[in-house]
């Protein structure tokens, strides 16, 4: 009995060792504070995935079970700075479609990035150009017989627009990257696939200082461990330039990236290899893609990175989906941190008592505005999620 009772003091110490280490968070000082938190949807599933800034209207992309035709379409909302709804539109037919994103096009327009089970084959990319008031000026699918998916795209001066994803419809691996540039018109240009014998897939896209494209992406085709981070450097044209992989004996799941003052970038996504449940992991490199530094976010439990950005006082702001931190089963973990050594200067827990997930993030007229899903309040199971926070 008494080996019984002393192994029973000692399991009690690691569990309070091991609490979580929400108490020892430095918090957002008072000057932070939350200017609102909302949520939009009908009785069924709702999600968002990207926000953007028009006319300083906030265009919120995702999709949605509650309205449409289908198993799931394509979902534009329109809120004014104070979270009030202008509008909701939605974009789909009798199969599913899913909203990745959405950008502000150089004409005052903008580009809803999507997929469709509805028209063409098994699954395609799906672009659709809309007005300011969701009217749509001309859509394009592209794909193969198979599975073809965006998750990010770019306008580039000429108007032609680069769309970064994923694809079983061309390649030779279980899953390839997929490149495909189309004209300011909706018109495919060309497609480009990269990748190995294994798992390859996009996750972003931007033009670099030097006029190249950068795409970043994940491989398990190569790279150190189990699935690598991969940073694919290509020309306009999409002809490999160079390409580097980053991460450790695991698992590695490439999210977001940003391109530096300096011509560098910003990765964050999140990594198995330090914490084998996941933390949030962010690396800042050089233009030529060496690392300056490293780091894993977060606590004992899963802490997956989804979002980031360069705030206006030259901070990096990440967001993860975090299991460790919060009152929820799952809350979103927003760490703003220096940009010189990724040192945390500022940390914060966002959402309720049930499942929150933030997935994009923008600074705009002294807020930072979050987006996502949760079922800690709403309408549905998962309603779209918003939240303003003032800086």
């Amino acid at each position: 009995m008494q080996h019984i009772f002393l192994i029973s003091l000692l399991g009690i110490a690691i569990l309070t060792s091991c609490k979580k280490r929400e108490i020892e968070l430095p918090p957002f000082p008072d000057e932070y504070t939350r200017s609102f938190e909302k949520f939009y949807g009908g009785d069924k599933e709702d999600r968002a995935n990207e926000i953007a800034i028009l006319d300083d209207a906030l265009y919120v992309v995702g999709t949605t079970e509650s309205a449409g035709e289908g198993a799931g379409d394509i979902l534009l909302l329109k809120i004014d700075e104070l979270g009030k709804e202008l509008f909701r539109k939605t974009y789909g037919g009798i199969g599913a479609e899913e909203g990745e994103g959405v950008i502000t096009l150089a004409d005052n327009n903008l580009l809803i990035i999507g997929s469709t089970e509805s028209f063409g084959a098994e699954k395609e990319i799906w672009l659709i150009k809309v007005d300011a008031n969701g009217k749509e000026i001309w859509s394009r699918t592209f794909g193969g017989p198979a599975y073809d998916a965006p998750f990010d795209a770019i306008e580039h001066s000429n108007g032609e627009i680069s769309v970064l994803g994923s694809s079983t419809s061309f390649g030779t691996g279980d899953l390839d990257i997929l490149y495909v540039r189309f004209s300011a018109l909706g018109d495919v240009l060309f497609h480009k696939v990269y990748g190995g014998a294994k798992t390859d897939g996009g996750a972003d896209i931007i033009e670099t200082k030097d006029g190249n494209l950068m795409m970043f992406c994940y491989t398990a085709s190569q790279g150190a461990g189990d699935r690598d981070f991969l940073l694919l450097k290509t020309s306009q044209q999409g002809d490999s330039l160079w390409s580097k992989t980053y991460g450790g004996a695991d698992y590695e799941e490439s999210q977001t990236m940003r391109l530096l003052d300096d011509g560098g970038y910003l990765l964050c996504g999140y990594s198995a290899s330090t914490d084998p449940i996941h933390n949030m992991y962010a690396i800042r490199l050089n233009e030529d893609g060496s690392v300056l530094w490293e780091k894993n976010y977060g606590g004992l439990m899963h802490d997956g990175g989804q979002a980031a950005i360069i705030n206006s006082k030259g901070n990096y702001v990440l967001v993860a989906r975090s299991m460790s931190f919060g009152n929820g089963d799952r809350n979103a973990y927003m760490v703003e941190v220096s940009s010189s050594d990724g040192t945390i200067i500022q940390e914060q827990v966002v959402g309720g008592d049930k499942n929150d997930r933030i997935d994009d993030i923008i600074e705009f007229n002294g807020y930072y505005y979050l987006v996502g899903h949760s079922d800690s309040d709403g309408a549905g199971s998962n309603d779209v999620y918003v939240v303003k926070i003032e800086i």
